[in-house]
């Protein structure tokens, strides 16, 4: 709706079209109840907060189907590049305040989300996003990052390298224009949309050597100077929220994150670092790099994976985006990048020199690393590769930050079940084919027990199935 009004007011706005449209239909005949509302970038904000509000909300909606949505926010940065535009086009500033991060409608927008209490219960949600490692969407859709958009217990559909509008279709096409787009909004329109299960993304400070300080965002603004008495134990974790700052000063320290109880990674933090956690996803997690190193292990049985977002006060950006990675970063002079496992997704802005007196853009740098590669980013945003011999040290071997060796155990047997799972599904009735075959061939192995010649010839066909189910479970895992 354009002109300057707050989310809450469109919602208000929302509301009354809606009900004028179902009049419209009724005073003609027609038994139209509810509608449905597909629903792009912030209409999908407008629409998740009408469908949730008692005031006035009288079960006027059936399915809401968001597109682009920024479910969780956006950064400062975003904020200030919204706020430049309203001001050009003289609308929208007072939503575009409303959309940061932290601000007090995306925090109550998302309370109870592990929960679900953040849903109506009578309403079927559904969500499309893009996500990109290109350079200059920003781990999504050039204005809505992944972790933003995806909303926990919504039935999603992820696309590639998609824009958030035509505004940006000299980048790429439009995910409101996308064939792919309009084929699962019709195909979600035409049949239920089942709500998946709820997913509870926990993220917990289990370990600091010495003294830390958190700082959390209330509705208030943010609190500094919680200190955290260093422990150096694994046990009584403290559960963390997004947004809250680490800084560590004399302390190391060791972040756990788990979905639904399975651990899918660990943040090993260093002395004398700064990081922010940013918004948690089911599949991204993003965190914000001010100083010092870190190390980022995630577990390609759960999918999972960092977005590192380099702020060195420069002017300049730097996005690591890892893909079932463990690598780590540290924050010098230049930025120093380890790949342990895995591969990561390097880019930087380069900085030119046109004058003794500034600096201007230049084009964006960007390289895939692979296992045990090395690489530098240099001050003018250069990425250059290195080898073992540049390190100035290999802090995240002190054994401090050591696995216990029954986390490892239970986080590799869950690697190869999930994996296995997978497979199984998409094997179908052939999985049970064959455990009938394998039944049946043991009973009438003790059926002709008396008869070798046959019985050992079932035991030939027993052994040699078994072996394949060996190799081809050896195959995935």
């Amino acid at each position: 709706y354009a002109g300057d009004h707050t989310i809450e007011a469109q919602a208000i706005q929302l509301n009354l079209d809606i009900r004028d449209n179902l009049l419209y239909y009724i005073e003609r005949g027609i038994k139209a109840t509810k509608v449905d509302v597909v629903a792009h970038s912030m209409g999908g904000l407008i629409t998740r907060y009408y469908v949730n509000n008692t005031d006035y909300y009288h079960d006027f909606v059936r399915k809401l189907i968001m597109v682009g949505t920024p479910n969780h926010g956006c950064s400062w940065v975003d904020k200030q590049i919204g706020l430049l535009q309203s001001w050009t086009l003289g609308q929208h500033e007072a939503a575009a305040k409303e959309l940061h991060e932290t601000s007090t409608f995306i925090l109550n927008l998302n309370i109870g989300e592990s929960t679900g209490a953040h849903l109506n219960p009578y309403v079927q949600y559904a969500l499309i996003y893009s996500y990109s490692g290109l350079p200059g969407f920003f781990s999504g859709d050039v204005v809505v990052a992944a972790t933003s958009a995806r909303l926990n217990g919504v039935a999603t559909r992820s696309l590639i390298d998609m824009t958030h509008s035509d505004a940006f279709s000299w980048m790429g096409t439009a995910i409101t224009e996308s064939t792919t787009s309009f084929d699962q909004i019709e195909t979600w329109l035409q049949e239920d949309i089942y709500r998946p299960a709820l997913r509870n993304t926990v993220i917990e400070l289990v370990m600091n050597s010495d003294d830390l300080t958190i700082s959390s965002w209330n509705y208030s603004g943010r609190v500094d100077n919680d200190i955290v008495e260093g422990s150096a134990t694994y046990t009584n974790p403290l559960l963390l929220d997004p947004l809250d700052d680490i800084v560590t000063g004399n302390s190391k320290a060791v972040v756990r994150i788990t979905i639904d109880g399975v651990i899918v990674g660990y943040v090993h933090i260093a002395e004398n670092t700064h990081i922010r956690l940013g918004n948690v996803s089911i599949e991204h997690i993003s965190v914000k790099m001010f100083e010092g190193s870190a190390r980022y292990i995630a577990y390609d049985s759960q999918n999972m994976h960092y977005i590192v977002d380099i702020d060195k006060g420069d002017g300049q950006w730097q996005t690591l985006t890892g893909y079932d990675t463990d690598f780590v970063v540290s924050l010098k002079k230049e930025t120093e990048i380890v790949v342990l496992d895995g591969s990561l997704g390097v880019m930087a802005s380069s900085l030119e020199d046109i004058s003794t007196d500034e600096e201007h853009l230049g084009e964006t740098n960007e390289i895939l690393l692979n296992s045990e590669d090395m690489a530098l980013i240099d001050s003018t945003g250069k990425i250059v590769s290195i080898n073992e011999d540049n390190l100035t040290d290999e802090w995240w071997q002190d054994k401090v930050y050591q696995i216990p060796l029954t986390t490892k155990i239970i986080m590799r047997i869950n690697a190869y079940k999930t994996v296995l799972l997978d497979r199984i599904d998409g094997l179908g009735y052939v999985v049970y084919i064959i455990l009938i075959v394998i039944l049946i061939t043991l009973i009438l192995i003790f059926a002709f027990r008396k008869k070798r010649w046959l019985r050992n010839i079932l035991m030939i066909l027993l052994s040699s199935s078994a072996i394949l189910v060996l190799i081809y479970l050896y195959k995935i895992t």
